[in-house]
């Protein structure tokens, strides 16, 4: 939500593009196992109708769905992780 600058919750494409110049959002994205091209290859996945702007809840689900192949475990500390990294952005904002 934090990356979300007009508050219409939804994250536009150059909203995307400006989190992933914080290096926490990169590091979480390694931590998930993408790189930055990889992560913008996702948000055009999930951007199924082409409008350049997908819905936060939407996008973190489909993040967390890319990653499916995860234990369990992995997955709690990547949710906890992505709780982290929201209020870290929230204090950029």
């Amino acid at each position: 939500e934090q990356g979300d600058l007009d508050g219409d919750g939804c994250l536009t494409f150059e909203e995307f593009e400006a989190l992933m110049e914080v290096d926490k959002v990169q590091v979480f994205f390694l931590k998930m196992g993408m790189d930055t091209h990889e992560a913008v290859a996702l948000f055009h996945t999930i951007d199924a109708d082409d409008s350049d702007s997908v819905d936060i809840d939407e996008f973190l689900f489909g993040v967390m769905r890319a990653r499916s192949g995860v234990k369990a475990l992995d997955m709690i500390a990547m949710m906890f992780d992505l709780q982290r990294m929201s209020a870290a952005l929230g204090e950029l904002t």
